[in-house]
This record gives structure tokens, C-alpha cells and sequence, in this order.
């Protein structure tokens, strides 16, 4: 059997870990015997209507025919006294307090006794107290349910004066339905997800004036790049939740052409704490100037401003893969996928025999696209997948060979 067990406490507000154990001299396998849990008690937001339903003083009607309205202690009953026909009981709340929240949320707590699948308690909705729109129903026997709404999905905004309405509709006699902890409160909590320091630090060793703008550009002193950025929770550690949110990180050379692009998801960034998110190497093909720009995004986030980051760089000829003529000063090989297939980009330093090879994981060639001799230089070819999948683009030349393996979706 199982049993349900209750506790109860007063946190003030922060993120807690909680950990529940239980302890049986008989009991030889721990691994169930030990569950943990991350949660918050966040700060008591000011609602505009609340209600244990401990009496009846914020409804404004009650009753039709031979349905009743009873108090109970701590909750309300609508329910039948008599055997009559289909009718109607139901109370009606007019919240015209100014709901001044960012996202106002209705929540509650019901239940139903009795109900068959023609009977149902409503929960509705109305501008005017006159024309209704239901929210939900529920029918049947159902223990206590926790229900959340956000008013914004019903028309109502902040500000907005409506009316809520519970109403049972059923058949029988001891047909009953229970309503219990009305109420309204913010339903947006806003997260914060900055970026924290300026993207790849290495750039900005030293810099050079771009004549055109009279702009004062960083030079990147590298060979290769490592592009990585930190994020912060900008959220209060005092109540605020664990924040998920995705990164997108992307190059455009001195032609404005999209030359990298990486995309990383984060997960479960607590508020206050910093992330570091790496990406894959990058070498620029060609000297010239640059375009960085790096954005995160995440849910609830009003503060855009902190989420995106845009600069230009500058690759001097000797620290690009190319030369002054754009003669790569090593082989290069750069496969950018597309829908279906893939672009095929190799750079040779000198004229060269060239053989691509395409294989699959299980290690089998799927094509050879490319076997004869190229000048030096770059050399761009289009492939096209025979499906969905992982492959592995191998580029083999007189003087040394590259390896890239690649998703492609069709």
C-alpha cells in the first residue's frame, strides 16, 4: 500500500534543497529510500482578490430555484436540497479592485461529488456580468483540484474590471460541487539572462583604426578562435527561479556572408550565478573585417537590451587561413549544411589532386563528389544527401587530408 504524508513549515523567502528519506531496520535496497528536491519560497506578491470562502461577503448572487449556496468551514457548497429538474446554482464575484499586475492569473481550488457526464461545475468569465465565457468545467467524482488561469487568454488586462462566475448544472439530488482558495496574483515572473562580459576577450588584445569609419576596430591575435561567452541570472537568489535559455553565436566575413553559426541551450542557471558557454573552433578563411554578434534568449526576459551583443574585428593576412591573395596557407575544409545536403568549402594552398569522400556512421562511402586535381585556392561544390543523418566529410590531397562530420536534415 502507500500513504501520503504531510509537513509544514515557515522559509523565509530564498531556494532551498529539500531531502526526504525513510528509515525500515528491514529494509535492504536505499535506492528508493531517498528522493531530493530544489524549490523557492518567493516573496508574497499583492494580490487584488483573494478568498478562502470562509463566508460569502465578495459574491454577489447565489441561488435559483431549488439550489442552495451553504458555507462550510474553509471552502463553499453548490448542490441540490430537492429533486427537481435541471437547473442552476452559481455565485458571481465582481473584481473591480484594478488587477494592476504585469500577467493577471485567476487560481483556485475544486471538486465534485455525484456529478454523471451531463452534469458539470463551470467556471466562467465576463466583461459586463452578462455575457459568459467558460473557462473550464469539471465533472464526475473529482477530489480536490488545483486549477490556474491567465486572464489575458480571456481578454482581461490589467486595469480590467470582469466578473467570475462558478456555476453547477446538473440533475439529481446531492449532486455537489465544492470551490475553495479564490484568488488572483501575478502570473509573470520576469527572468533576466545577461550577458555578463565582453565575448572572446582574446580579440581585444590589441586594435587598428578602420580608415573608412574612422571606427577603432580589435584585432584578433589568434589562429584560432575559441568562441565562448558568459551568461548571468540576473534574477534575485532571494526568490527568483532557475532560468533555460539558448545562445546563438554567429560570424559574417568581410563579404557579410554567414560563415559560423552555433546554437547552445542552458539549462537550470540559478539566479545570481554565471554560466560559461563554449562553442566549436573558428578560423578565418580571409583577412579583412568581421562581423560578431552573439544573442540569448530566454523566456519571460524583458530586459533585451542586456541579451545581444554586436562588434566587428578585424584578421590581419597572417592570421587568416588565407594569404594576401587569398591562397589558403594550409588545406581547409568547411562544410556547411543546408536543407537536403551541403555546401562542400576546400581551400588549397598549392594545385593538388583532390579526393572528397562522404561516409555514413556505420562507416560505409556514400559518395565520392569530388576526385580530380584543383588550382589553388577556394573551391566550393553543392552535395545532396541521400537522407536524413550524420556524416563524416573526409578531404584527402597531396600534401594532407581533413576530417568533418555533419548533421543534415532533409
Amino acid at each position: 500500500g502507500s500513504e501520503t504524508v504531510s509537513f509544514s513549515t515557515s522559509l523565509p523567502v530564498g531556494v532551498y534543497h529539500g531531502v526526504v528519506y525513510t528509515a525500515l531496520p528491514a529494509d535492504q535496497d536505499h535506492s528508493t529510500d531517498t528522493a531530493t528536491v530544489e524549490f523557492k519560497v518567493a516573496a508574497m506578491l499583492q494580490a487584488p482578490f483573494v478568498d478562502e470562502m470562509d463566508n460569502l461577503n465578495n459574491w454577489l448572487e447565489g441561488g435559483e430555484g431549488a439550489w442552495g449556496v451553504v458555507q462550510q468551514e474553509g471552502y463553499v457548497e453548490l448542490g441540490r436540497t430537492a429533486d427537481w429538474d435541471r437547473g442552476n446554482t452559481y455565485i458571481v464575484a465582481k473584481i473591480d479592485r484594478g488587477t494592476e499586475l504585469f500577467e493577471p492569473k485567476l487560481f483556485f481550488k475544486w471538486s465534485t461529488s455525484g456529478l454523471e457526464s451531463s452534469d458539470h461545475l463551470y467556471v466562467e468569465i465576463s466583461h459586463d456580468g452578462t455575457t459568459w465565457t467558460v473557462m473550464d468545467s469539471l465533472t464526475g467524482d473529482q477530489d480536490w483540484l488545483m486549477m490556474e488561469y491567465l486572464l489575458g487568454d480571456y481578454g482581461i488586462q490589467s486595469g480590467d474590471t470582469f466578473y467570475l462566475r462558478f456555476r453547477l448544472n446538473a440533475n439529481y439530488t446531492n449532486d455537489k460541487a465544492y470551490i475553495d482558495s479564490v484568488g488572483i496574483c501575478e502570473g509573470y515572473i520576469p527572468n533576466d539572462a545577461e550577458i555578463a562580459d565582453t565575448p572572446n576577450p582574446e580579440l581585444w588584445d590589441s586594435t587598428i583604426v578602420d580608415t573608412s569609419t574612422n571606427d577603432t576596430l580589435p584585432v584578433f591575435t589568434g589562429v584560432i578562435m575559441t568562441p565562448s561567452v558568459t551568461i548571468t541570472n540576473g534574477g534575485n537568489p532571494a526568490g527568483d527561479p532557475s532560468i533555460s535559455f539558448r545562445v546563438f553565436y554567429k560570424i559574417f566575413d568581410p563579404n557579410g556572408i554567414l560563415v559560423y553559426s552555433q546554437i547552445r541551450t542552458y539549462r537550470g542557471l540559478r539566479p545570481g550565478d554565471t554560466a560559461n558557454i563554449y562553442f566549436p573552433g573558428f578560423i578565418p578563411a580571409h583577412s579583412g573585417i568581421y562581423r560578431l554578434t552573439v544573442t540569448v534568449r530566454c523566456p519571460n526576459d524583458p530586459e533585451l537590451n542586456n541579451n545581444t551583443f554586436n562588434t566587428k574585428f578585424y584578421v590581419p593576412p597572417h592570421k587568416s587561413a588565407a594569404g594576401e591573395n587569398s591562397i589558403p596557407q594550409k588545406l581547409m575544409l568547411n562544410v556547411k549544411p543546408f536543407a537536403g545536403g551541403g555546401e562542400i568549402v576546400f581551400g588549397l594552398p598549392a594545385e593538388s589532386h583532390v579526393k572528397v569522400s562522404v561516409f555514413d556512421m556505420s562507416g560505409r562511402v556514400v559518395d565520392v563528389p569530388v576526385n580530380s586535381s584543383f588550382n589553388a585556392g577556394y573551391h566550393a561544390i553543392s552535395w545532396k544527401a541521400p537522407h536524413s543523418g550524420v556524416y563524416l566529410f573526409h578531404v584527402k590531397t597531396d600534401t594532407g587530408e581533413l576530417s568533418q562530420r555533419v548533421v543534415i536534415v532533409k
